[in-house]
């Protein structure tokens, strides 16, 4: 009886969480749906009959194009995720399997994802302002490269490290290369890590805004910075913003949606012998 009440406030406590988390994304929503006088009402309105007329002049506004945003967006989450896969995979081989730095460097590694972002603003900028690489998707495709990989690295490490060395003997024995043992053994046996560590990658190059808002003005606007031209100097204009927002959340979840069951493995592989 003890164990099924923990467990009944276990679940309470991360119903309550989660609808904490969520409430500001619900709020969004129901905002692009709202008239702007309904937007503006104090207290908020929460029965109302939906309207579409946000989403309308988005896709109609010669000045947002919406797509041409959406497929910047695309283009460098999804560059920027082959590539940390591609570099990520034979780097954390190499330190599950032949120990490469030792300890010192894996920490120095992780380290770099503490630093905050800003402190790489000035010195990132005048590197691709020499190479007139500003407002380009190959500069942001390489930023967030930068930014994910060190973790990318990490979580991999992890998962090649809980595959027993002997598989590698094994094919080495045989007269399997490196490469081979990489791509036909220990990559098809980690793919539901790799999988997690691609929709994380993904996710984050998607939401990263600071980076987005510094290093773009015209030709590789994302579409999470290019909401915030409806604010304007006149007015803010909330339920495009809130509509604008909606667009941006739906690939995400598309894409969590798609993968969870890989997600989940991918997860706890290694949590569970």
């Amino acid at each position: 009886m003890n164990e099924v009440r923990k467990n009944g406030i276990s679940y309470v406590l991360i119903a309550i969480f989660i609808l904490i988390f969520n409430v500001p994304i619900l709020f969004t929503i129901l905002n692009s749906l709202k008239t702007n006088q309904q937007i503006i009402t104090q207290p908020p309105v929460w029965i109302f009959r939906p309207v579409m007329e946000h989403y309308e002049r988005i896709f109609n506004d010669a000045n947002f194009p919406v797509w041409f945003y959406l497929k910047n967006s695309l283009l460098v989450s999804v560059f920027s995720t082959v590539l940390t896969l591609l570099i990520a995979f034979p780097a954390a081989y190499t330190m599950a399997r032949h120990k490469t730095g030792g300890e010192r460097y894996e920490l120095w590694l992780l380290s770099t994802r503490m630093l905050p972002g800003a402190v790489f603003i000035i010195p990132t900028y005048v590197f691709f302002s020499y190479f007139d690489l500003v407002d380009s998707i190959l500069s942001l495709t390489l930023i967030f490269l930068s930014f994910n990989l060190p973790l990318a690295i990490w979580i991999i490490r992890g998962f090649i490290r809980e595959l027993p060395a002997e598989l590698d003997e094994a094919a080495a024995i045989d007269g399997a290369s490196t490469w081979k043992i990489m791509a036909r053994i220990l990559f098809p046996l980690t793919s539901p890590g790799l999988i997690a560590v691609a929709v994380l990658t993904f996710c984050a190059c998607w939401n990263e805004y600071f980076f987005s808002l510094v290093f773009t003005d015209l030709h590789a606007t994302t579409f999470t910075v290019a909401g915030q031209r409806f604010m304007t100097g006149h007015a803010i204009m909330w339920g495009e913003i809130s509509s604008a927002v909606t667009i941006s959340i739906v690939p995400v979840i598309v894409v969590a949606f798609i993968f969870q069951r890989y997600m989940v493995k991918g997860l706890s592989m290694g949590a569970v012998k």
